[in-house]
């Protein structure tokens, strides 16, 4: 409430006083409208039609002082809407309960330490008795040693509920129970035994139903384990994770990499102490940069020395010039070999001689002057063209 109840019962009162009666219905809803949260939803649900409803009204719900007793009375008749979310239920008893160890520290109730326990345990007995069923049916257990256990419970439900909605058989149950008092009723009257079976809306097998599925409490225990089992392990994606911006691995930062020290304090070895230190010295380490093979270096080589000496030798000195006159300097411009010329070539001839045979086998049949002759243009073969090749 936005004032004092004692300080709205006096300008209602007022109001009465000055205001026409044909206007009393407006002065109602601008009275109303000082009432905030929970007193103006019950204000609506009262239905009021004058001012003095309105008196009568706060009288009745706000104007009495707060005791221990009364709201422990609450406790009692604690219950979730229908249309209510779990958190705006779990709201409510928390406020309650904060009310409640308020008014006990004011009270004259000996002992408070059991008090205060008592008063645990009732508002964790009403506040699970209050859940909806399709939630309370979800729950492991109904036996919780305190409110906050009972809580933490009733959200579990509502996740459960939201990401497997097929749990929510509310009409499934009021079908099931029509269909009990039916058969019980053909049972009485005919004396027949149907043998009614429940059918579980999470296995869909009858026998039982949601809130002793054996299949339900294994896969929750399992979700359980696995949400337990997995604490220990790094989350890579949590923005609290340090990742180092050297070796660009999560678990330390740059000043402790051990990579990055690593290879500071090879930098800064000896070139004895370093293992990448090359001695030219050493025989087995001396890489030639011409030839690129170990063992020698550029000056010493002796295959770029052979290629100098080869390239400053005179014509008649080179061991690539070839003497015409030579017989083992001929080279064949048809196989490419030393030894003799092309028009000795002995290949050459066996090739045309293979040539010839061919065209004396094919004379029989066709001539290649001939205009009706198919020559291939791709192998110099007659009795085909270049498509059928």
């Amino acid at each position: 409430m936005c004032y004092d109840a004692s300080e709205l019962i006096i300008h209602c009162k007022n109001a009465l006083s000055y205001i026409p009666r044909y206007k009393e219905y407006e002065i109602l809803a601008l009275l109303s409208g000082r009432l905030k949260g929970e007193a103006l939803r019950h204000a609506y649900k009262a239905k009021l039609r004058t001012v003095q409803d309105l008196i009568n009204f706060i009288k009745e719900n706000f104007d009495k002082p707060k005791t221990y007793f009364s709201l422990r009375n609450q406790i009692l008749k604690l219950e979730q809407g229908t249309y209510e979310s779990m958190s705006t239920y779990i709201a409510r008893a928390q406020e309650l309960l904060s009310d409640c160890t308020e008014c006990l520290l004011t009270s004259n109730v000996p002992n408070k330490e059991s008090a205060r326990q008592t008063l645990n345990d009732d508002i964790t007995n009403g506040f699970v008795h209050g859940t909806l069923k399709k939630y309370l049916r979800l729950f492991t257990t109904k036996n919780f040693s305190d409110f906050a256990t009972a809580c933490a419970e009733a959200r579990r439900a509502e996740g459960e509920l939201a990401e497997y909605p097929q749990l929510d058989d509310t009409d499934m149950i009021r079908q099931d129970c029509f269909l009990l008092q039916t058969t019980n009723s053909v049972e009485a009257n005919n004396n027949i035994n149907n043998n009614y079976r429940p059918i579980c809306t999470f296995c869909q097998k009858p026998g039982h139903t949601i809130d002793i599925c054996f299949k339900r409490t294994a896969q929750t225990n399992n979700r359980n384990f696995s949400l337990q089992q997995n604490s220990n392990i790094r989350n890579y994606n949590n923005s609290n994770i340090q990742i180092c911006n050297y070796c660009q691995k999560p678990g330390h930062t740059l000043d402790i990499c051990f990579k990055r020290r690593a290879q500071e304090n090879k930098q800064n070895l000896t070139p004895q102490q370093n293992p990448n230190f090359i001695n030219t010295n050493d025989f087995n380490t001396q890489i030639c940069n011409y030839c690129q093979k170990p063992g020698h270096t550029f000056d010493i080589c002796f295959k770029r020395k052979a290629q100098e000496n080869k390239q400053n030798l005179p014509s008649q000195q080179n061991q690539n010039f070839i003497n015409a006159n030579d017989f083992n300097t001929r080279i064949c411009n048809y196989c490419q070999k030393p030894g003799h010329t092309f028009d000795i070539c002995f290949k050459r001839k066996a090739h045309e001689n293979t040539q010839n045979s061919n065209y004396q086998q094919n004379s029989n049949t066709s001539h290649p002057n001939d205009y009706n002759v198919k020559i291939c243009n791709y192998c110099k073969k007659i009795g085909h063209l270049i498509k059928d090749c």
